[in-house]
């Protein structure tokens, strides 16, 4: 088959989990069938190093800048009565629309992949090919409505989340399929959308033939953390564990870091952090080994926090966790798709 796919984020280098996905996506498709990737990119991604490996799998590779969503901006605020939610409004772009149907009018696809709901406007609109909506994560957009402490912030928040359902059940409608990243997820989907088209769980995994060299000897009391931090989830999670769980081991030399952007407030503050913990960030190199970018926690064998790393992305409720709270905060003054 002649298959299209839309991606939010450039796929290379698989760095952070939805380009880990889209990746290893591209790649196994490319092995039975014929793929044309259009994407969009952050400044600078864009480079023959990072095309390079997509061209390799790809028939086509095509990337468009990505647009960045400003909440105070004409667009957005506008979005206040557009029926889609206002980030999606924000971030569309008629140069990716206009390359989607001119693609589509030089061949013949049988299939058109979206990948995260930031691509699917660009597919509503085609006709006389079937599509699929790949990747859906909506538990975050709920669970955000809960978290809020301000009445303001929860009705806004809701406004999102209900915007958010109705565009779903439209795209739910209009596609021929749609893809869920866990169990949890798709019965989400199910119970907001009333039904749809095919629903199909298609899980996260690990390519271990590619993890399976020798790496050298471990290093006593480290935790890797391969996290982007500019995803909130790790964000808030790798911040509860730096401000909770290390708290709980003795005092000893303990290090962390990131590959990604520094995140706001990130263990900067004593609050936030023992003592004892230092910050040494990890090194990002080109490499498509499994080292890259990978950020450390030391976790000291037979504490508490070694212990309880099996199970620190649990979040703890957010009025018991004031990094928690804190990391919230500093991701709001970031970048905050409301309604």
């Amino acid at each position: 088959m002649k298959l299209l796919f839309l991606s939010w984020w450039l796929p290379y280098p698989p760095d952070n989990g939805i380009r880990q996905r889209n990746y290893h996506l591209l790649r196994e498709l490319a092995r039975a069938h014929e793929v044309t990737l259009l994407s969009f990119a952050e400044d600078g991604e864009a480079t023959p190093e990072r095309t390079a490996p997509l061209e390799a799998i790809c028939a086509r590779v095509q990337v468009l800048p990505k647009p960045q969503y400003n909440p105070g901006g004409a667009r957005a605020l506008a979005g206040f009565f557009h029926p889609w939610p206002r980030w999606l409004v924000d971030v569309y772009t008629d140069a990716m629309q206009q390359l989607v149907h001119e693609t589509l009018q030089g061949a013949h696809y049988d299939l058109v992949l979206a990948a995260e709901f930031s691509t699917t406007p660009y597919a509503l609109s085609l006709r006389g090919v079937r599509r699929v909506f790949e990747g859906i994560e909506i538990a975050f957009y709920r669970d955000q409505v809960d978290a809020q402490t301000s009445t303001l912030r929860r009705l806004r928040y809701k406004l999102t989340w209900l915007k958010l359902v109705r565009y779903l059940r439209r795209v739910r409608r209009a596609f021929d399929g749609c893809t869920a990243v866990s169990d949890l997820e798709a019965a989400i989907i199910e119970q907001v959308t009333n039904g749809g088209g095919p629903l199909a769980v298609i899980e996260n995994g690990v390519d271990t033939a590619a993890h399976a060299g020798d790496y050298g000897p471990p290093e006593p009391d480290t935790l890797i953390y391969p996290g982007a931090l500019s995803y909130f989830a790790n964000y808030d999670a790798a911040s509860w564990f730096a401000g909770e769980i290390c708290r709980a081991s003795p005092p000893r030399a303990r290090r962390s870091g990131s590959a990604s952007p520094a995140a706001p407030g990130m263990w900067t503050s004593a609050a936030s952090r023992p003592a004892s913990m230092s910050i040494s960030p990890a090194t990002w190199t080109t490499s498509s080994q499994p080292w890259r970018g990978v950020g450390r926690v030391s976790c000291p064998s037979g504490t508490a926090a070694a212990r309880a790393s099996k199970s620190w992305r649990r979040w703890p409720p957010a009025s018991r966790s004031s990094p928690r709270r804190r990391a919230r905060r500093a991701w709001r003054s970031r970048r905050v798709a409301i309604s």
